[in-house]
């Protein structure tokens, strides 16, 4: 499993039973997951983000964050794999 899946899979796990609440901060997520990189890892999948990545998170306020209700899956990697294939 990649790892931003599995980080992913563990965040939802923390909130539905109870370690997180449903706002969050990068720290908490820090701490309830026992990682270091909740920092970048939340902006980076939030609702909205420049990279086009996948949309994960919503922003609620400043410093918190709260699962999407929707995911919306970026098709970067899929215009890249497409283009490899056609090489």
């Amino acid at each position: 499993m990649p790892p931003e899946r599995d980080t992913t899979r563990r965040l939802r796990g923390a909130v539905a039973d109870g370690r997180l609440d449903k706002t969050f901060r990068a720290a908490d997520v820090n701490l309830a997951l026992n990682i270091g990189f909740a920092g970048t890892f939340l902006p980076k999948h939030c609702v909205g983000n420049p990279g086009n990545n996948t949309e994960l998170f919503v922003k609620i306020s400043e410093g918190f964050t709260g699962l999407s209700k929707t995911r919306k899956t970026s098709i970067a990697p899929h215009f890249s794999a497409l283009a490899g294939a056609l090489i």
